[in-house]
């Protein structure tokens, strides 16, 4: 019987030990690899998707812009002057065009402020504030039944709000539950880097979205190691929101500019000299660092272009096209 108890038992830990290595697995080979992609001026061919299909991309992220004036209420979108791709014509017909390359889909709605970042948005009466709300919310409620229609995977209800976030968190709440009515896939929100520890209605959406401009070095030019240690510290600080919201983290927005002092303060870079090495670098100490653990559903690269020749040579941009950066992106995307 003591034995017959021993083998149940060390059978037991053995399938146990199986079980726990094949989800572990499961989490990595479904990492959502992602890219953002522009809004295209005008229409564009379903060919364009054909290089992001061969980068093993499985997953995009499509943004509609609306636009607001500095610390103003209105919220504008889908106006006949904006370009095709931040219209509902073109937020379609890209959906279509990624299903065609059997790609997944995240709706992420943004607004753009003018003179300023959205971030800083404050109002001051709170006749201004119901207006913004109700417009806010139309323009969510808007897109959110197109990703219904749609079967639209993921969707995003704000982007780096921080001071709306932290402030009235009663209304996203109001809002995520006026959204799940309508809205049967997964929700998120898009923290800044420095937002993110701040949100406490984490526990009402299915992933706690992080964009990960995350300042590591002010270096010029540092080495991928010291980026690594930088992110060993990120990562353990991100991990505490994982374990007391319980929800997995994506990386609503993650990238480099190909310029010197990329890993320093993105918001302050235009003028930099060329450096693609850096870019790369920054991208290699990423998916070496946080990208890896479990808790890490995945997440957006920003961003793709679709204008001819993109990238490249003296493209000092996000995009990793036609640079040494797009290399370590293929082998982590298509990594088994």
């Amino acid at each position: 019987m003591k034995a017959q108890i021993f083998l149940l038992g060390f059978i037991f830990i053995v399938c146990n030990t199986l079980c726990s290595h094949r989800n572990e697995e499961r989490i990595r080979s479904d990492k959502i690899n992602g890219m953002t992609l522009e809004s295209p001026p005008k229409a564009i061919d379903s060919s364009k998707f054909d290089p992001l299909k061969d980068l093993n991309v499985n997953y995009v992220c499509i943004v509609p812009y609306a636009f607001s004036p500095k610390n103003n209420p209105s919220v504008v979108f889908n106006h006949k002057r904006q370009w095709w791709g931040e219209r509902e014509e073109g937020v379609e017909e890209l959906i279509k065009m990624a299903r065609s390359r059997t790609m997944r889909v995240m709706l992420k709605p943004q607004v753009w402020m003018h003179q300023g970042w959205v971030g800083d948005f404050n109002l001051e009466s709170p006749a201004d504030w119901k207006l913004w709300e109700d417009a806010y919310r139309n323009y969510i409620v808007f897109y959110a039944e197109i990703a219904e229609a749609n079967k639209v995977e993921i969707f995003c209800i704000g982007t780096e709000y921080k001071v709306v976030s932290s402030q009235r968190p009663d209304y996203w709440i109001g809002l995520i539950a006026e959204i799940r009515k309508i809205y049967s896939g997964e929700l998120t929100y898009a923290a800044n880097w420095d937002e993110y520890e701040s949100i406490s209605f984490w526990d009402k959406l299915d992933y706690i979205g992080i964009n990960a401009y995350f300042p590591l070095s002010q270096k010029q030019n540092p080495e991928r190691k010291e980026l690594e240690l930088v992110w060993q510290n990120i990562s353990s600080r991100i991990e505490l929101i994982h374990s007391k919201f319980q929800k997995p983290v994506l990386f609503t927005e993650f990238g480099y500019r190909s310029v010197d002092f990329a890993a320093g303060n993105q918001w302050e870079l235009n003028g930099k000299t060329f450096n693609a090495e850096l870019q790369e670098k920054a991208f290699r100490a990423f998916f070496n660092s946080p990208w890896k653990e479990s808790w890490v559903a995945g997440g957006f690269i920003w961003k793709w272009e679709f204008e001819e020749n993109a990238g490249g040579e003296n493209n000092t941009k996000y995009t990793p096209q036609d640079k040494p950066a797009l290399k370590a992106i293929r082998e982590v995307y298509w990594a088994k």
